[in-house]
């Protein structure tokens, strides 16, 4: 089965349609700002997580589309729920005034129009057909030697650490020095840097995570067959997530990752150990 069934192609149209969406919010965001004479660096700052986003999504969609790859969809469910809860915090705030706002700006419909649409895009892509063609009915694969493989362990989750790690460098090698020299002579730029150097602290968290997770950890469940690979992936996925937010810290909505962070680490700290003992009893033996 080499051409993509219906269900694959209907995941890349609606999500094609939902990019469009989200892209058209972002000029309208350009113009009105302009419009405005907002300063560029905040502009930049605005508009620079959506822009991830969309990134991230055409990412997805080309990987899952073109390269078959069988975890681009579990990042496209991830952001899909980082989109909502967004939008439904968006929306409790605005609720009161809704009728109004949307009489003055009617454009905040795409906005609403494009998550719809991502809904069912992601819908799409998690059907039976959609399973097949991406192969992921057969979750452990042959190696050279003839042994089994967990590809959760073996590929998935090395290469999502991997390019989780290369986007926390970029924020904390480049896009963040940018925006300290740009608004250099902000009065909170002292506050900035400060936040800036103490961001290293939780890298060096993040990369103990790495490799542990990429080194010991895969090398150790290469022949798991726990049931709760799924779960661990999507834990270290959402992980993931919130330090990328957390490293972008000049950028609008990166609160949200903060928020998660102070709240979430604790919980997830216990959960990711009772995991992990749920995972080791799993290990096969070889």
């Amino acid at each position: 089965m080499t051409q993509p069934p219906k269900t694959i192609q209907y995941f890349k149209w609606f999500m094609y349609a939902s990019l469009a969406g989200s892209l058209t919010m972002v000029i309208n965001n350009v113009f009105q700002e302009v419009s405005f004479k907002i300063p560029l660096s905040s502009t930049l700052k605005s508009l620079a997580l959506p822009m991830i986003f969309i990134f991230l999504k055409f990412f997805c969609v080309y990987g899952i589309v073109y390269y078959r790859n069988k975890w681009a969809r579990i990042i496209s469910a991830v952001l899909l729920i980082l989109d909502i809860s967004l939008s439904l915090k968006l929306f409790a705030f605005v609720f009161p005034y809704f009728i109004s706002v949307l009489q003055t700006t009617p454009i905040i419909l795409v906005s609403i129009l494009s998550i719809i649409l991502e809904i069912i895009a992601v819908y799409f892509v998690f059907q039976t057909p959609s399973d097949t063609w991406l192969g992921l009915k057969s979750i452990y694969n042959s190696d050279v030697n003839g042994t089994e493989g967990n590809v959760y362990w073996t590929k998935l989750i090395p290469r999502i650490n991997q390019i989780s790690m290369l986007l926390s460098l970029v924020f904390m090698i480049v896009i963040n020095p940018f925006f300290l020299i740009v608004d250099r002579n902000n009065e909170y730029n002292m506050f900035a840097i400060f936040g800036y150097i103490l961001l290293f602290l939780l890298l060096g968290i993040f990369g103990a995570f790495y490799m542990n997770e990429n080194s010991t950890l895969s090398l150790k469940f290469k022949n798991s067959e726990s049931e709760l690979d799924l779960l661990f992936l999507f834990f270290i996925l959402v992980r993931n997530i919130v330090f990328i937010l957390n490293f972008s810290i000049f950028i609008s909505h990166s609160w949200y990752g903060s928020i998660m962070l102070i709240k979430g680490a604790v919980p997830y700290a216990v959960a990711y150990y009772f995991l992990l003992r749920a995972c080791n009893k799993s290990v096969v033996t070889i």
